[in-house]
């Protein structure tokens, strides 16, 4: 029968990510989304310590930041020079939005305690899942340095331009190089987002993904431990539809979203995680049903019951899973 789609195979990968696995995810939506996925079913999972972060020189200076910060007795890391108000909100330009607000002080102080669970979570961490966003970034004049978010701050303060393949390679190029001497068996996941960036055009973000596609080609090529996930290619060729996506036709809707987290699965989880996550998956189901006739008839005591049963059965066969 003549096929009218180009599917692409899952390929295992030569190590794994399972529940003894520390994964820390930094980047665009895509983190988001696969983080949702991964901490639902209790794997752990880290995500975006300063916030949604799109452009990958952002992304090599978190994690540079949090690589660099091992002493947690040392004084806060971010200080007072590192805030502006606009629009009667406190802001960091290297912070997603989320993290600002009308008082200082406990602006300050999340985006400190942030980093420090950040920095506690990566003495574990032997996995990091990246995930490229879009190559055009905004400089901020006053100091001549890429900002992670513009906050609605007006244009003319900022400087545009597509970032280079190899500006991309030189900055990650040394925190690698840190952390293979650090952690020679952490694992690094880039990906590069399929969520079109449509403010400068489709051209212009056609260009920008191109950059960064050869960019986690030669970063992977550099370094044996960092290896490239194609969700940029399941959704463009494989899915290939608008279907899949939501209203406004660009971000991913959640059946394209299921379909790259049961190839993910197929890439980085064995058998034994598989057979875990359907068990928690099962468990999950039951925790959100809701009885068509209260929660005081029999039957729902009794499933209840079964359920209690069920999580107290798994906890025991696996005690790092709690329900």
């Amino acid at each position: 029968m003549q096929t009218f789609r180009i599917e692409l195979n899952p390929q295992k990968a030569s190590f794994d990510i399972d529940y003894q696995c520390f994964t820390l995810g930094i980047g665009s939506c895509f983190i988001e989304n696969i983080g949702a996925m991964l901490n639902a079913r209790q794997l752990p999972f880290l995500q975006n310590p300063f916030g949604i972060v799109y452009n990958p020189l952002s992304i090599a200076k978190q994690l540079a930041a949090i690589m660099d910060r091992e002493d947690n007795s040392k004084p806060s890391f971010f200080k007072d020079k590192d805030f502006f108000q606009h629009n009667g909100l406190w802001a960091s330009l290297q912070h997603h939005g989320k993290f600002s607000g009308q008082n200082k002080e406990m602006v300050l102080k999340n985006m400190n305690d942030s980093l420090e669970t950040a920095c506690i979570f990566f003495k574990k961490t032997n996995r990091i899942l990246l995930t490229f966003g879009t190559a055009n970034v905004f400089i901020w004049k006053e100091t001549g340095k890429v900002v992670a978010n513009c906050h609605k701050i007006p244009p003319q303060y900022f400087e545009q331009k597509r970032l280079k393949v190899e500006e991309i390679v030189e900055n990650f190029k040394p925190v690698f190089e840190k952390m293979v001497s650090q952690n020679p068996d952490c694992q690094v996941i880039i990906t590069v987002s399929p969520i079109r960036h449509l403010r400068d055009g489709l051209v212009e973000n056609n260009r920008s993904k191109a950059v960064l596609l050869l960019a986690a080609d030669a970063l992977s090529q550099l370094f044996d431990n960092v290896h490239y996930f194609p969700a940029y290619e399941i959704m463009m060729d494989d899915l290939r539809d608008y279907r899949f996506y939501e209203r406004d036709m660009i971000h991913p809707n959640s059946v394209a979203i299921e379909y790259i987290w049961q190839f993910f699965s197929e890439t980085f989880f064995n058998k034994k995680t598989k057979s875990i996550i359907q068990e928690v998956e099962k468990i999950n189901a039951m925790l959100v049903h809701r009885p068509l006739h209260g929660v005081d008839t029999e039957g729902y005591q009794k499933f209840r019951e079964q359920l209690n049963l069920k999580i107290l059965a798994l906890q025991k066969q696996y005690s790092f899973l709690n329900f």
